[in-house]
């Protein structure tokens, strides 16, 4: 069965906070496929195969802070399983 996604990168204060171990804890919570990594932009990217996309712009770790968030909706499946944190 596929699945709606989207990519998204978000903006703000996201790197060296643990900003992308809290978005897997959540996306795990929340038994979503997909990744998430640092960018060289000081931004966090990633997908995510849902279409749940508002905790992204509004949930992050505890010292993070969030301007925006990016998205781009797709419509093909493309993660078999889990959640993964990527360098």
């Amino acid at each position: 069965m596929n699945r709606v996604g989207f990519r998204f990168e978000v903006f703000g204060k996201v790197q060296g906070v643990c900003f992308r171990a809290s978005t897997v804890d959540k996306a795990r919570d929340l038994k979503l496929r997909g990744w998430v990594r640092n960018t060289n932009r000081d931004t966090v990217e990633g997908e995510v195969e849902d279409n749940r996309k508002k905790w992204l712009s509004t949930e992050g770790s505890k010292y993070s802070r969030i301007d925006r968030c990016e998205t781009e909706d797709y419509a093909e499946s493309k993660h078999t399983s889990g959640f993964e944190q990527r360098r």
